[in-house]
């Protein structure tokens, strides 16, 4: 069964709690100059139109295709780091700094980022 997007907010929240915790203060992700369009996760809609440096988090063309959730840039950034629009390099992965500030980041095969290819895979549902 699909995982669902209260799953991935879950987490996505989780994250960022535990993020805002070890560095004082809370990240600016709704600011469009970091990030491109706000990203935002309130709901399944905001999540499918937030990008992050020019790249969206979910490619629309990989939702619901079985085997291509592991490609979403939300992925990416959250394990290994995201691609550069180019070529080049990858980005850090994300948050900035590692879960707790501590450079530990989503290993791919965790169960956050294996709920969060699930609900990819599973067509994003709301």
């Amino acid at each position: 069964m699909a995982a669902q997007f209260s799953d991935v907010r879950t987490i996505l929240d989780k994250i960022v709690a535990d993020w805002t915790t070890a560095a004082g203060a809370a990240p600016q992700f709704a600011s469009a100059s970091t990030h491109g369009n706000p990203f935002l996760w309130q709901t399944a809609a905001q999540l499918l139109a937030s990008s992050a440096r020019g790249l969206p988090m979910i490619q629309p063309g990989i939702i619901g295709q079985p085997g291509m959730g592991h490609t979403a840039n939300i992925v990416l950034a959250l394990t290994i780091g995201a691609p550069k629009p180019g070529g080049g390099p990858s980005y850090p992965p994300m948050p900035d700094g590692g879960l707790k500030l501590d450079n530990n980041f989503l290993a791919p095969g965790s169960p956050e980022i294996l709920k969060i290819i699930s609900w990819i895979e599973g067509g994003c549902l709301p």
